[in-house]
């Protein structure tokens, strides 16, 4: 879980932390979509779009 390794608060966002947290929540998603194969936005566009020209 990523978030329990950080101590949130309403000033959270200001604290040296919220990068780590920033860091590590993105390359998470990036894993995440590249292991699920999802593609990017520009990649789906261009793909969808030789079906529908």
């Amino acid at each position: 879980m990523v978030f329990a390794k950080y101590p949130l608060s309403d000033d959270f966002a200001y604290e040296p932390e919220f990068e780590l947290l920033y860091t590590e929540l993105t390359g998470t998603i990036s894993i995440y979509l590249e292991e699920h194969e999802f593609q990017s936005a520009d990649e789906y566009r261009s793909y969808t779009h030789c079906f529908y020209s």
